[in-house]
């Protein structure tokens, strides 16, 4: 098998076939939750035994922790991978070493999907872990169980993080968001924070550079901001002449990203409750979109990672040319510098614009939120632990092993910025040491850091395109049919005429609509 057919789309039966068990597979995991979650309201929960905390008891715990030789212990359940979590470790020994009455057991649970399953079934039978990473539809999820545990007691009675400037988080990372009832309530804090960004091959831009200068200059850099999505059609088309007829620009990680991104973008209004999500769905605007994707696919201009069949292997495929862009989590810069070589070769930029005056970009990653406990030591070391682990100093630990994330605090900004300088330091060093690939390497984590991180923090307008998603009753399965659906339509099969694409595409609406 050549190079370029690895991320040949798998054949339309191996689709069909994958669509029936994703669909069998998901009615099931649906059906399993209802009674998962009639079992979790027969069990302790916070309508039961309502957590209350007095001034008096958070001081007395505090100075419980930092002097007891008797530990409680508390689990922290999250999605690192290998090297973050070596952080994460150094993390936890840092904090027992403060607070020597707590020990910190952390488990890595899988892919965000895994996760989810592990703590819906966990909540079932009160095994749940005290802290967990987040999204907040997950949250939205979990509170059906009564067993979210607001942040707000906590968060009045400590002085220390009231008063902390330190703890002054950027608003749209730190904010009460309401949950089937009227009143907002802090669920969680913001913990390793991503967006989505567009990486491409230099390389095989450059090769194309003469043929479209005013998109592309002579080292294969994309020479704006960000390029709209017709402005990539154009580059999609070029590249596709110019390599082999199997080759495919593009490939998206996230499809429902991609998908809200381009609403957002394109000024669709986003639904605020179950019940908008009909209309949302009823927009012809939403449904011109799901179109002009589905073009791009049957031109063979852009696919899904999981459409590839090598999901997993997808940063392998820009790396090895066999792809020119890649969609995908700022998280992913890790993964595209595991080889030297290609380093100088990688390039980045904002995601693609369904509208040339609308940058609007998602705001994602991690948060952590706090489960309830019989145990209220538990409960309140765990929010010890979750203060420490949200921190500043944290957030430095990362920096420091050049794990780049979303600047969540106006006080971070320094950090990074010393981080840069620490990093000129150490390529003034590299280059009387004649190490070119450890070179390349530091010259592009310190510009990832000035021209993305640094500059979607202190920019005013980078910070206004930023948007999170609205939780509301069961928009995590609404994220999900979003999923389903993108990827129905862009199956619909090619051959069909405008008319009955078009038909077609309304039916999978009318079906997605009818699911929620």
């Amino acid at each position: 098998m050549s190079s370029q057919e690895k991320i040949k789309v798998v054949s339309r039966d191996k689709i069909k076939n994958f669509l029936f068990l994703f669909g069998y597979f998901l009615l099931l995991f649906n059906i399993a939750f209802i009674f998962n979650i009639i079992a979790i309201r027969k069990k302790t929960n916070l309508k039961e035994e309502p957590f209350q905390l007095t001034i008096d008891e958070f001081k007395d715990a505090k100075e419980y922790f930092k002097n007891s030789k008797k530990k409680v212990k508390i689990t922290f359940w999250h999605n690192l991978y290998a090297e973050e979590r070596k952080v994460l470790n150094k993390i936890i020994q840092d904090f027992e070493k403060d607070y020597p009455g707590i020990e910190v057991l952390e488990d890595n649970k899988g892919n965000w999907g895994q996760i989810f399953k592990h703590v819906s079934n966990a909540l079932t039978v009160d095994k749940q872990p005290n802290l967990v990473v987040s999204y907040p539809d997950h949250v939205g999820f979990y509170h059906k169980s009564n067993k979210v545990l607001p942040l707000d007691a906590f968060i009045d009675k400590d002085e220390d993080f009231k008063n902390n400037k330190q703890n002054d988080f950027l608003p749209y990372y730190f904010a009460p968001i309401q949950i089937e009832d009227k009143i907002k309530h802090y669920y969680y804090l913001p913990f390793l924070k991503t967006t989505e960004i567009m990486f491409y091959n230099k390389d095989l831009l450059k090769s194309i550079h003469d043929k479209i200068p005013e998109l592309i200059n002579d080292k294969g850099e994309i020479a704006k901001d960000s390029l709209s999505w017709v402005q990539m059609d154009e580059i999609s088309k070029i590249l596709k002449d110019s390599n082999k007829k199997d080759f495919i620009p593009i490939v998206v990680d996230s499809e429902s990203n991609l998908f809200i991104i381009s609403t957002q973008q394109k000024g669709i209004n986003y639904p605020l409750t179950k019940e908008q999500t009909q209309d949302f769905l009823h927009n012809s605007e939403v449904q011109e979109l799901l179109q002009e994707f589905k073009t791009r696919y049957d031109n063979k201009h852009l696919t899904l990672g999981k459409l590839t069949g090598e999901e997993d292997k997808v940063p392998e495929l820009l790396i090895n040319n066999n792809i020119a862009f890649y969609i995908t989590s700022t998280r992913r810069l890790d993964n595209l510098c595991i080889d030297n070589a290609f380093i100088p070769k990688l390039g980045y930029t904002n995601v693609p614009t369904v509208n040339s005056e609308s940058n609007k970009n998602i705001l994602q990653g991690s948060n952590v939120n706090l489960f309830y406990s019989k145990n209220k030591d538990e409960m309140l070391a765990s929010w010890f632990f979750l203060k420490h682990l949200t921190s500043e100093d944290v957030y430095k630990d990362f920096l420091k092993e050049n794990k780049f994330f979303n600047i969540t605090r106006q006080a971070s900004i320094t950090q990074v910025k010393d981080r840069i300088n620490e990093i000129e330091s150490e390529i003034n060093k590299k280059l009387t040491d004649s190490n070119k690939e450890e070179t390349n390497k530091l010259k592009l984590r310190k510009e990832f850091l000035e021209k993305f991180i640094l500059q979607n923090a202190n920019s005013q307008e980078s910070q206004k395109n930023f948007f999170t998603i609205y939780v509301f009753e069961n928009s995590d399965f609404f994220i999900n049919i979003i999923a389903d659906l993108f990827i129905e339509v862009l199956m619909i099969d090619k051959n069909l005429n405008d008319k009955d694409t078009d038909a077609r595409i309304k039916e999978l609406l009318t079906e997605a609509i009818n699911r929620i």
